[in-house]
């Protein structure tokens, strides 16, 4: 029985990180290039920009792992069945009691992460998230431009390009700046640049030297350059930024001393998440028996659309809840429901309906 542990236990196992690591490295992908074309992020260095993704996965992971799982069962199982060898176990005694057991054990201590990460690690990775937006939002311009790089700035209404900056974000060179307004338009090209506060009033502004300034009015055809020594551009004030804290950033006991609608739905949501695991790896048992000759990825695509029928349904549970269509103790807890019964019927299909009421076939065993 060890001997048989081992072989599932590495059949599942190895599926699961396969199929996790490869939708960990697309969401990725995926979150950073949408995170850069972002208005609010251009400009941000890479490091904590991978820092922000980072904090984000534990909130994506709680949705992968289950559907890792789900595919990894479906697929072990099946090259089971596939292959004849799920036949021999049954000729040995290895009943779908047993089977359901097994997937019960890897689903346990999934669940269970999913539960710390939904509820515990998720919150406190998004505070974190929007921590890092506000301190980056409360630079100034100039603090927030990558050199080498043409970004677009809203307070201004231009681009701005900086061959190069340093560190302290104080001292530019080959400055490059275009911004253009209903009766202007203007190019300033620089050798050097630099931040200076005035004492006064605290304003900051971009000094440039060294450069030229062409201007274009709407009204004229003709085109004004300006050589100058010194010419400084107003950056608008830096002030204090509060970055708007979404549910999933709230701790547990706020959610739960809440009757919010929008609270009650992001609770029942991190409520239901951990049954996702244990109930989609014991329908990848279900799944998984097919005929020697259909192979083991015949039943992949009716897995995949079960799952995002499932997390579907899920999220428009949710968006009733916060509009409360429905009522809390209904909320989420039906989706749930409804996969129980999908389980039951397919528990009743497979084995009948004296095995599911006395186990003659295995449960024990």
């Amino acid at each position: 029985m060890k001997v048989l542990n081992k072989y599932l236990l590495k059949e599942v196992l190895s599926g699961f990180f396969a199929v996790l690591i490869v939708l960990f490295l697309v969401l990725v992908a995926n979150m950073v290039s949408r995170m850069l074309a972002e208005e609010g992020m251009a400009g941000m260095d890479m490091g904590p920009l991978l820092q922000i993704v980072l904090l984000k996965m534990p909130r994506d992971l709680v949705t992968l792992l289950p559907f890792s799982l789900f595919i990894a069962v479906l697929l072990a199982y099946s090259r089971l069945y596939s292959e004849s060898e799920m036949y021999a176990l049954s000729a040995c005694g290895i009943g779908p009691g047993m089977l359901l057991r097994h997937a019960l054990w890897y689903a346990f201590p999934v669940a269970l992460l999913v539960a710390v990460m939904v509820s515990f690690v998720s919150p406190w990775s998004y505070e974190q998230v929007y921590q890092l937006e506000e301190n980056f939002q409360e630079k100034s311009i100039i603090q927030r431009l990558s050199a080498g790089k043409f970004q677009e700035t809203d307070s201004t209404n231009g681009i701005i390009y900086i061959q190069s900056i340093d560190d302290s974000a104080q001292h530019m060179e080959h400055v490059f700046v275009h911004t253009e307004s209903p009766h202007e338009v203007t190019t300033v090209v620089a050798v050097k640049g630099e931040q200076r506060r005035k004492i006064e009033d605290g304003q900051d502004y971009m000094v440039l030297s060294q450069g030229q300034r062409y201007s274009e009015l709407s009204k004229e055809s003709l085109m004004r350059v300006t050589d100058f020594e010194e010419y400084g551009v107003q950056l608008p004030a830096q002030k204090a930024v509060s970055v708007y804290r979404q549910r999933k950033s709230f701790p547990m006991s706020r959610l739960w001393n809440s009757s919010d609608p929008h609270d009650v739905a992001e609770l029942q949501w991190r409520l239901a998440a951990p049954f996702g695991p244990i109930l989609l790896a014991m329908l990848g048992v279900l799944m998984a028996k097919v005929k020697p000759r259909q192979g083991k990825y015949s039943q992949l695509i009716p897995a995949m659309l079960i799952y995002l029928t499932y997390y579907n349904l899920l999220a428009v549970s949710r968006s009733w809840l916060e509009q409360s269509v429905v009522p809390v103790w209904v909320g989420l807890w039906w989706v749930n429901f409804a996969l129980i019964v999908l389980l039951l019927g397919l528990l009743f299909k497979q084995m009948g309906f004296r095995w599911m009421l006395f186990g003659r076939f295995g449960l024990g065993r």
